[in-house]
């Protein structure tokens, strides 16, 4: 079989323009895909907010790295204040606004090792994946933290700053 040379010039232009496309999607797959993950690779915190009381907080966001638990996106939040000590059982509630709000499951016994029973008093740890959908960035955000059980301190109410906020906007799924 003989090819023409028209017929290669357009299989060569063929080509061409595939190759543009391709390029083109893979482009813009990372336009919408990379910075994402990596604004939440990278800026993870540590993140410093206040209580209502007046109480200074270090806020993380991080994928869970240890592989004997769920993996997924985890919050901690750990008093500053070495006499405070948090709930480690009941979740954290994050509002949005009034009809804006998600329940993250505790799971503060992430915080130590299998088998360990001792959890650090001032810290706690929730799981990110009941936050859909995501917030939306721009608006500012209140966790809601209870204290631990037994406790005569009242509730913490935290307003997280609009580099959290941003960042929990911008998680990708687990």
């Amino acid at each position: 079989m003989r090819c023409s040379l028209p017929s290669l010039v357009w299989a060569r232009h063929w080509l061409c323009e595939l190759r543009c496309w391709l390029v083109g999607l893979i482009a813009a797959l990372w336009l919408v895909a990379g910075p994402a993950a990596a604004v939440a690779e990278a800026d993870s915190g540590p993140f410093s907010v206040q209580d209502s009381h007046g109480s200074s907080y270090q806020l993380r966001i991080f994928r869970q790295p240890d592989p004997d638990h769920a993996g997924g996106w985890r919050l901690r939040l750990t008093n500053l204040d070495p006499q405070a000590a948090v709930s480690h059982s009941l979740p954290l509630e994050i509002r949005e606004s009034p009809t804006r709000r998600w329940s993250l499951a505790n799971v503060s016994s992430e915080l130590v090792p299998q088998g360990e029973t001792v959890l650090p008093p001032q810290s706690a740890q929730f799981d990110l994946g009941e936050l859909e959908p995501r917030p939306a960035g721009f608006l500012p955000l209140q966790a809601r933290l209870a204290p631990a059980s037994g406790s005569d301190e009242p509730m913490a109410s935290l307003l997280l700053g609009a580099e959290p906020a941003a960042l929990l906007h911008e998680l990708p799924e687990s």
